[in-house]
């Protein structure tokens, strides 16, 4: 195979690679963070209360959630930033080529 073919073979991947794979990542990262940020709401205090539960248990439940929606939303914000800045540095390759 000649320079050309590899070098047509080689842009085709990083055209698939960075206008296919890489926003359905970025896209997939988004609604994963959409469907399951919902999982870190503490339950209503009534219901708590409800099912024989302290408030002081209630309190300690909730501060726990709001760390781990921390955790989960600083992991997100670096899942899209890599996936973005993949798409960036991909284009920037495909361009010089």
């Amino acid at each position: 195979m000649d320079v050309n073919g590899i070098e047509h073979i080689l842009i085709s991947a990083i055209k698939i690679i960075v206008f296919g794979v890489m926003p359905l990542t970025l896209a997939y990262v988004c609604f994963d963070f959409i469907a399951n940020i919902r999982r870190f709401e503490p339950p209503s205090k009534r219901e708590w209360l409800a099912k024989g539960r302290s408030e002081q248990d209630w309190e300690a439940y909730k501060g726990l959630l709001q760390i781990e929606r921390r955790i989960y939303t600083r992991d997100f914000y670096i899942k899209a930033l890599a996936a973005f800045v993949a798409i960036i540095v991909g284009i920037l390759f495909w361009i010089s080529i």
